[in-house]
């Protein structure tokens, strides 16, 4: 405990939602929040926030397609510093 250090605080989800609106379609939607540390003297740290747009599909017995969009933001504790992280992912099974 660092009283010279600020607290890392904030809001805090973790969710995994599913939905499969036809046999062999699976859609999904996931958020989580993570508190990562630093070493950077004079830093307490961020909170992560991740979301996931997620879609599967069975072409075949033995081949699935899936994709996934994603959109992470890192909130710096005790600065105004954010970073913005958009992916996307395209795959065969």
């Amino acid at each position: 405990d660092d009283s010279r250090l600020p607290a890392v605080a904030g809001p805090s989800i973790n969710a995994d939602l599913k939905w499969s609106p036809e046999r062999g379609t699976t859609i999904g939607l996931t958020g989580k929040t993570n508190v990562e540390t630093t070493t950077t003297a004079g830093q307490s740290g961020d909170i992560l926030y991740s979301g996931r747009l997620t879609g599967e599909r069975q072409i075949r017995a033995n081949l699935t397609a899936n994709t996934a969009l994603g959109l992470d933001w890192r909130d710096y504790t005790g600065s105004d510093g954010h970073d913005m992280i958009l992916s996307a992912e395209a795959g065969l099974t």
